[in-house]
């Protein structure tokens, strides 16, 4: 979604041969019930806030179960991650069924406690292999940040 935490900004890099930015909730509830367009490509990471640190708005969290339904038939896999970190300074994160919670979650103990300066990944046990080659850039220092285009940070 254009409207996320600039550590989705990042994982843009993974996806340059294909990404998708929704403009609002209607294209990924349409994205969702068209079936995710499935047969496009194999291994897909859906990303979006929990809270919007800008405007605060708050966009569904069943999502992550919804996309999970869909492609659990299918040899494709969307992962979905979930950006917790606006969501969690004041919201409480329902993690109780597996089957609609999010593949992981980004949150950050900075946002909620204050100092140091730490986050955290959770990730389903079930959606682990994922990681095991990073090829994208998350964290750091960089000097710009830009939203849009494939060249996002210097």
């Amino acid at each position: 979604m254009m409207d996320a935490h600039t550590s989705l900004v990042g994982v843009r890099e993974l996806a340059s041969a294909g990404h998708r930015c929704f403009a609002s909730d209607e294209e990924v509830e349409s994205w969702i019930d068209s079936g995710l367009d499935i047969e496009t490509c194999g291994l897909r990471l859906f990303g979006y806030p929990a809270q919007s640190n800008m405007t605060g708005y708050r966009p569904p969290l069943e999502w992550a179960g919804q996309i999970r339904d869909k492609t659990q038939l299918h040899k494709s896999r969307t992962y979905t991650l979930l950006d917790a970190a606006s969501y969690l300074t004041t919201g409480i994160l329902d993690l109780s069924n597996a089957n609609t919670a999010p593949d992981f979650i980004a949150l950050s103990f900075y946002k909620i406690f204050g100092f140091p300066d730490l986050g955290a990944l959770i990730v389903r046990k079930d959606a682990g292999e994922a990681l095991l080659s990073r090829r994208y850039f998350g964290g750091g220092t960089v000097n710009v940040v830009v939203a849009v285009g494939d060249s996002w940070h210097r």
